[in-house]
């Protein structure tokens, strides 16, 4: 996720919890339980869609720390294999 992706994901996220959870505590007020509990159940959701995309976030950066130690560890087999065999390259 790039930089841009993030602020635009975190910004629709606060947008739409805040929201929700205005509704929740107006439902709250207003004794209407059953648009509370619909409201939660919606805030509820946004967590558990926001908890998903931080562990996607993760994964996709140890996939690319995983890459990159691959690249490094090839690169310095290359270079060793060279030296074994006295390439000049």
């Amino acid at each position: 996720m790039t930089l841009l992706q993030k602020q635009t994901f975190l910004s629709n996220y606060s947008y739409l919890t805040t929201h929700l959870i205005e509704i929740m505590e107006s439902a709250g007020k207003a004794n209407n339980k059953k648009r509370y509990k619909l409201a939660k159940n919606l805030v509820d959701t946004a967590n558990e869609m926001y908890m998903y995309a931080r562990m996607l976030e993760k994964e996709e950066d140890m996939a690319q720390q995983r890459l990159s130690l691959e690249r490094a560890d090839k690169i310095r087999a290359v270079k060793k294999l060279r030296e074994i065999r006295g390439d000049e390259r």
